[in-house]
């Protein structure tokens, strides 16, 4: 029996909801199957449907020797139990040779992923080549239902992992058959960590009494005394995800079945198709919160399925966003990719085994390499001999790309380069559209108000909380741009570095205004109780503090304190650079599922991560790039279909000076309340009026006067940008 271990199920989680985009038989089932020498299991109901959707996982189990063993109390379908009854009678056919009825079981597996798959035949064939055995449960002298849902995953070193919830094991309670789906949970168990062994043991004992005979409570019973009236109105199953519509804001989605990653709205088929049509080389400036990388993917996989097995490099700037590339990768192109950082010492030996693979044994491997933008020098050496058109490349947060990676681009054939916010959108933008002309032109050019429109990002009511600094900083804050004037004037190359300290500096100012800290308990309370669970502290961003880690872990500690003092009840986590990558995991799931209520973040939610669930964000302290302000929003506004999310709230400290003589600061801050603003569903209901009363109250004219066409402001932007990709 080949060897399975199922501590190699990458990203398993503790609570699966089954969704058309999170499919229980995708999300736990298959992975574990595939890990797994053994599975067994209590349901009340039963449909043999529920095979086809298993049937990727059932493969490999098979391969691997496993067996299945289920006590069902119910079934809904006639014909299941005329097929189960007939697989045991059969006596001449349940014992002919294991080798024929493998292959007659290995037939029906392949023929499940056909248009119209036969479940009832393939039911038939795993108890004939006795892969499969059924028992029928009930309540013990009751004509009740046995309503337990709990099923164990065992491996070839004793590893479990074991499920309980609302689940049965029917088509629509672990897939969606048709648009039909139920709307189940599921929590999961695993017997090597601690805290959820118990839970592991428990369900794996409750198990093993139904089948043993020593659950008191329950009873055996004969299959022909347990059918149940059919339920005609479940359709057959298609293994290939329906192509039914998810409802959002009356806006439907819709996917090519050979993708395989999941419903495609039509933006994002849109965006692949355009990309093929522009030679495999285009670029998708897609709002934060759009699903840039399910759209990549979609084209990558589409890709390979047309038999262009490029290796495809996937850049990203940060290492945390690394690990979440990983998990989609695996997910939707079912490939592990070499992580080549220095997480992984044996990176590149990794690299050139895959190379060599490739040239010598198996032509059509799929191969994806996963590097930082810092790594990219090492990595040239590795694919210099490597033919250009041969490699795909996929640039995530583009933006963050230098001119050395964009020579890189060009040297690769089709390329792929993510981001919402490419340059800066100022007058006079020369590395944006440049980004955009290396990976091939646009593909698709998606904004935020788009995104609204269509229903894929959730609205949002914009909240300014205001806070006034002393004279004293005032007249920092002045000196600062000041000093910032005269190094953008200057034609010292030395300049340029200085001014990006100077504007760390100058944002400090703000970040730490007394005022904001005195009050700060006071701006926790402004947040509605309904937007306590699910919160996002932002205690400022990356670029602030220069990379000083000291300074960002006092100000977040300080938060956190106060966040305590004020609502005592209320279960906080701080994320910030100082937890490791497990840590992270563990914060960002208890978040989602709703054990932590709160995050209190600095720097490394900016960029990428995914966190669907945040229902609202207090913002304290923020840096001066409208890219971040961009990117910042995205997270907020993401779709949250485990939540429920309908609506998101920000609520953002707003320091303005109490006289009217201070016009860098008034506009400095004015120009994010009206970047965030302008879009919220709150704008007509007395923010735009409060908007132009500040700006005529300092003196800055008109929003287009105030926030358009300032060349300082487009300078200033770029050197916070190459600052930023100094310190990721």
């Amino acid at each position: 029996m080949a060897e399975t271990n199922l501590r190699d199920v990458l990203g398993l989680g503790h609570d699966y909801s089954n969704t058309p985009d999170t499919p229980i038989a995708d999300y736990v089932l298959n992975p574990c199957l595939r890990e797994a020498k053994s599975f067994d299991a209590l349901f009340g109901f039963f449909s043999s449907e529920s095979l086809i959707a298993i049937s990727p996982g059932l493969e490999t189990f098979f391969f691997h020797g496993g067996k299945i063993r289920l006590a069902i109390c119910a079934f809904v379908k006639k014909e299941d139990v005329a097929a189960i009854q007939e697989a045991y009678e059969d006596k001449e056919r349940f014992q002919a040779s294991f080798s024929e009825a493998e292959k007659r079981l290995l037939k029906e597996l392949r023929k499940a992923a056909e248009e119209n798959p036969d479940s009832v035949s393939l039911l038939r064939e795993m108890i004939a080549a006795n892969r499969l055995e059924i028992i029928a449960v009930g309540p013990y002298m009751s004509s009740g239902l046995m309503h337990q849902k709990i099923g164990v995953f065992e491996d070839s070193h004793g590893n479990c992992v074991s499920f309980s919830g609302s689940s049965n094991l029917t088509g629509s309670a672990i897939t969606s058959i048709k648009g039909v789906w139920n709307y189940e949970d599921l929590k999961v168990f695993r017997s090597w960590e601690v805290g959820e062994d118990k839970y592991c043991f428990s369900d794996r004992k409750k198990v093993q009494a139904a089948f043993s005979g020593e659950d008191q409570w329950l009873e055996r019973r004969e299959l022909s005394a347990i059918v149940r009236e059919c339920i005609d109105s479940i359709p057959a199953v298609s293994l290939k995800r329906s192509s039914a519509s998810v409802p959002s804001s009356g806006q439907s989605s819709s996917v090519k079945e050979d993708i395989g990653v999941g419903y495609l709205y039509d933006y994002q088929r849109s965006a692949v198709d355009r990309w093929f049509e522009m030679g495999c080389r285009g670029f998708f400036m897609m709002a934060t919160g759009t699903g840039k990388t399910r759209t990549a993917l979609a084209a990558v996989k589409e890709y390979w399925e047309k038999g262009r097995n490029a290796i495809v490099v996937v850049a990203v700037p940060l290492l945390a966003l690394a690990d979440q590339w990983e998990r989609e990768i695996e997910h939707w192109l079912g490939v592990r990719p070499i992580m080549c950082n220095s997480k992984n010492p044996q990176w590149r030996e990794e690299v050139q085994s895959a190379l060599s693979g490739r040239r010598f044994r198996n032509k059509d491997a799929r191969t994806v390499l996963l590097v930082t933008y810092h790594s990219k020098k090492k990595l040239e050496a590795q694919l210099r001999n490597y033919p250009s058109e041969k490699c795909l490349l996929l640039a995530d947060e583009a933006h963050h790309i230098d001119p050395d990676w964009l020579e890189q681009a060009k040297f690769f054939g089709p390329c792929i380069g993510l981001s919402a916010t490419p340059g800066t959108g100022m007058p006079g933008d020369e590395l944006g559209p440049r980004i955009i002309r290396d990976f091939g032109g646009l593909a698709i050019s998606l904004s935020l108000e788009e995104a609204l429109e269509k229903g894929v990002l959730v609205p949002y009511d914009y909240y300014p909380l205001f806070c006034h600094p002393n004279d004293k900083e005032e007249e920092k804050f002045r000196h600062y741009t000041q000093l910032i004037a005269a190094a953008l004037q200057s034609s010292d190359p030395k300049k340029k570095e200085d001014c990006s300290r100077l504007i760390r500096l100058r944002s400090q100012v703000v970040a730490n205004c007394s005022d904001k800290i005195s009050r700060l308990g006071e701006f926790i309370q402004s947040v509605a109780k309904e937007d306590l669970d699910h919160l996002l502290v932002y205690c400022g961003a990356g670029d602030i503090y220069g990379g000083n880690i000291a300074e960002e872990e006092r100000f977040i500690s300080f938060v956190h304190k106060k966040l305590k003092e004020t609502l005592p009840w209320l279960i906080v986590s701080p994320f910030t650079s100082r937890e490791d990558k497990v840590e992270r995991t563990l914060i960002l799931r208890g978040f989602q599922e709703g054990t932590i209520n709160a995050i209190t973040a600095i720097r490394c939610l900016d960029e990428g991560i995914d966190l669907p669930s945040i229902r609202a964000a207090l913002i304290l302290a923020s840096g001066s790039t409208l890219r971040e302000f961009i990117q910042r929003r995205g997270r907020i506004l993401r779709l949250s279909k485990e939540t429920g999310k309908d609506h998101a709230s920000i609520y953002d400290v707003v320091c303005l000076p109490q006289g009217a003589d201070c016009q860098a600061l008034a506009r400095y801050e004015l120009r994010r309340f009206y970047e965030f603003a302008r879009s919220a569903r709150n704008w007509e209901m007395g923010l735009k009026d409060r908007l132009e009363h500040y700006l005529v109250h300092y003196g800055l004219g008109t929003i287009e006067e105030a926030f358009f066409g300032k060349e300082d402001d487009f300078v200033m932007e770029k050197i916070q940008m190459e600052g930023d990709e100094a310190d990721a």
